[in-house]
């Protein structure tokens, strides 16, 4: 869920960027952006660099460097996500960019399972099986409690979890 939710957001960064300035986004934007990449930075960790999240990750890290100027915050979120990246050390160089191509969330998925739009016109007679493969969008082949475990931190990064603040 949390994959699917932090995927929703970069797409959301595309197609705000793609109508409006990202320089000119509601602080709101900002702040989902940082929570996309604190996901996303994980997932990296387990799947490396060459994965989907890795160009996800490049584009919030984009969009909070653009945010500087407008949000203080936006500086802080920096901080605290490059202590993160350094944390579960993975290594960002100068020559990562973000790439230009449309990212797919389907891209890191099993090739049987997809990813569909739910239907909202009937969505209050829909049940929600616990085994449905929509729960596991992104997920099947992460180690998710290497996941959890990676959010209950040691004393010292401990501030990495709280909102980054006004």
């Amino acid at each position: 869920m949390c994959t699917a939710a932090a995927n929703q957001i970069v797409q959301i960064l595309r197609d705000y960027s793609a109508h409006f300035s990202i320089t000119s986004a509601p602080y709101m934007l900002s702040y989902a952006t940082y929570i996309s990449a604190t996901i996303h930075v994980r997932i990296v960790a387990q799947k490396g660099r060459g994965s989907n999240s890795f160009q996800c990750l490049l584009l919030c890290r984009d969009v909070l460097r653009q945010h500087l100027r407008l949000y203080a915050a936006a500086g802080k979120a920096m901080a605290n996500l490059d202590k993160l990246v350094a944390h579960l050390g993975i290594v960002i160089t100068e020559g990562d960019e973000v790439g230009t191509e449309v990212i797919d969330p389907a891209d890191d998925l099993p090739a049987q399972e997809s990813i569909s739009a739910p239907n909202i016109s009937n969505a209050s007679e829909q049940t929600i099986d616990i085994g449905s493969p929509q729960l596991n969008w992104g997920l099947s082949d992460l180690d998710l409690e290497a996941i959890a475990q990676s959010f209950r931190l040691d004393g010292e990064l401990q501030y990495l979890m709280h909102p980054v603040g006004i």
